[in-house]
């Protein structure tokens, strides 16, 4: 508050006032305000807790006919299947396995150094082919929705698998519905669901994943049952759990109790492209021809194309750079000054010009039919 306060003085912002309280003794007259619009929300949408006190500044200052923005959020979660993230867990702590570090046999701990890493929530980009259902809904409506009840939150589900696989937890996001006066707008944070400018994908709170203690074997059609349940019950109890069952049967897997305090950000992951991307080898450097049309950057128009060693790829827009941390980037070829890159975990190319803030995203369009073509640009 003091910053926010500080900053309308410095910009000489008049009418704008900023209180520094609890929302319960706010010096606002009871229901008089006409809109209380705020972004409370989290990753897992209500792990901060500001949606219960939204509800008692609904409660104490809205008037009737006011408008909540949002109006209604929706806690989406659907199962998925993704062999990889469980194996990360469980080989994450080598440190815990040593049975001489200065004379110390620390590997009685590494058990516990597993749940530790198995419980906490993994938020990053979801690739949607790791989806095995379509995804369950549960809707709060700010309009009706009451504090208390958000204190211990305890969604049912069922899901109907689409494939036959192993499940190994459960993936959720958000949904936020604004539902003015003449229209209704939707932020959806889903998987690749695109929203950004210049052809990227997702959001700022990207998706959450839940490990399951143990993955359950499901076939195609069966229908998966359970609950999630979570605790926002006191300021230091953000925990959830998770109970899934083959309906019909008395298979049953469980969910460590899981820490929303302690996520595990994977961010820059780029999962929402093709899963196979990782296995490039190492390119080697290719010439370049230039066709006449294209003349120099930036003027590569959208849908332009490059011909790398026979294989296409598409340009999309800027890219920010902060998905590239932490990312092997492998020489491709120079235009114009302009380097060109191959990246691990990235189903494309990306590059960025001289002078230029952001990187650019080329996504690939076809396979490599065989032939050993030149670095080509090609118009769209």
């Amino acid at each position: 508050a003091d910053s926010a306060k500080k900053l309308m003085e410095h910009n000489k912002i008049k009418n704008v006032q900023v209180l520094k309280c609890l929302v319960e003794d706010a010096p606002i007259p009871r229901q008089s305000v006409d809109l209380i619009v705020s972004s409370w929300f989290s990753t897992f949408l209500f792990a901060e807790r500001g949606m219960g006190a939204m509800c008692v500044a609904r409660d104490l200052y809205l008037k009737p006919g006011g408008k909540m923005f949002p109006s209604e959020c929706d806690f989406c979660v659907a199962p998925f299947s993704d062999e990889s993230l469980l194996q990360d867990r469980l080989t994450r702590s080598p440190f815990w396995g040593q049975k001489s570090w200065y004379f110390l046999d620390l590997s009685c701990l590494k058990d516990e150094a597993i749940r530790q890493d198995v419980r906490r929530p993994s938020v990053e980009y979801v690739d949607p082919s790791i989806i095995m259902a379509p995804a369950h809904i549960h809707r709060f409506d700010m309009y009706t929705a009451q504090a208390a009840e958000l204190k211990r939150i305890k969604m049912p589900f069922q899901f109907v698998m689409a494939k036959t696989c192993l499940i190994h937890g459960l993936a959720s996001w958000f949904a936020l519905h604004f539902e003015g006066s003449k229209a209704k707008v939707t932020l959806n944070t889903e998987p690749a669901f695109p929203v950004t400018s210049g052809g990227a994908r997702g959001t700022n709170w990207f998706q959450a994943r839940y490990l399951l203690e143990k993955p359950i074997a499901v076939n195609e059609g069966q229908q998966l049952v359970g609950f999630m349940e979570v605790d926002c019950s006191t300021f230091n109890a953000h925990a959830a759990f998770i109970e899934l069952r083959i309906e019909g049967t008395d298979v049953v897997a469980k969910s460590p109790v899981i820490d929303l305090r302690d996520m595990d950000p994977r961010h820059g992951s780029l999962k929402q492209f093709p899963p196979n991307y990782a296995t490039m080898d190492s390119p080697k450097p290719h010439d370049i021809v230039l066709p006449e049309r294209i003349e120099k950057w930036p003027m590569f128009p959208v849908g332009a194309l490059v011909t790398v060693a026979g294989v296409s790829y598409k340009f999309v827009g800027s890219l920010a750079d902060q998905v590239l941390e932490g990312r092997q980037l492998y020489p491709s070829g120079v235009l114009n000054g302009v380097q060109f890159f191959r990246a691990t975990n990235v189903d494309g190319l990306v590059a960025k010009a001289p002078g230029e803030a952001h990187h650019t995203l080329w996504e690939r369009e076809n396979k490599d039919d065989g032939s050993k073509a030149p670095f080509q640009v090609s118009p769209p």
